[in-house]
């Protein structure tokens, strides 16, 4: 895959969740509490609901060059300080091959899942206690700063809680301005703040230090 911006397959991955139904084995896992057993039962009802449709997404989070365009390279500064608009405008151009878009709640709930199939992180650290997962405050490695683009590998993907990720609420669940952040920065605290935490964006034409667009893209067969 080579995107409008020059970028190859090696920055992106296909995250492969049609084939879900309620019987897979991490649906079943027990549960150590309410927080962890509303995470699976959203994931439940997004199969349900039929929204477990296959989806491209990136690896680490999106860069600006001179010209305010998106990038994905590493060792490059975020780009911070734009709003949700911005941002879903932005997506929706960067690739009309690919059909790019910001992400949706229910994408960025699924590619948690995906990574918790894969055993690369715990339900707890999703949803409980996320420090150990990205870029927190309290995390062990923490350098307390904004940190650069793919930093902090966890399995495939990279710069979890660096920023926060700014994604579509399409069905207003968490937001009456249909975007919301998830999880927390990098001066935030991983128990306050675990990566699958919906806070709502209540003026999402103001740009968002803590904030940074997640998007998603088509899978093309």
């Amino acid at each position: 895959m080579t995107d409008s911006s020059g970028n190859k397959n090696g920055k992106f991955r296909i995250i492969e969740v049609s084939h879900w139904t309620l019987e897979e084995p991490f649906l079943k896992r027990k549960v150590e509490n309410e927080k962890q057993e509303e995470f699976l039962n959203f994931i439940k009802q997004i199969i349900k609901d039929g929204k477990n449709k296959d989806f491209i997404c990136p690896i680490m989070d999106p860069s600006l060059d001179k010209e305010q365009n998106i990038i994905y390279q590493s060792q490059k500064d975020p780009g911070i300080s734009k709003s949700a608009i911005w941002w879903n405008d932005k997506f929706e151009r960067f690739s009309e091959q690919y059909e790019s878009r910001m992400g949706t709640i229910y994408e960025y709930a699924l590619l948690q899942a995906k990574r918790l199939e894969k055993k690369d992180v715990t339900l707890r650290e999703l949803v409980d206690d996320s420090r150990e997962l990205g870029n927190y405050w309290d995390s062990f490695k923490s350098r307390h700063r904004l940190e650069m683009t793919a930093s902090n590998p966890v399995g495939d993907f990279y710069d979890l809680a660096n920023l926060s990720k700014i994604v579509k609420d399409p069905d207003k669940i968490y937001s009456n301005s249909e975007f919301v952040l998830m999880g927390g920065a990098f001066y935030c605290f991983g128990k306050e703040n675990p990566i699958m935490q919906a806070s709502e964006i209540t003026s999402p034409s103001i740009g968002y230090l803590m904030g940074i667009g997640w998007m998603s893209l088509r899978k093309i067969k």
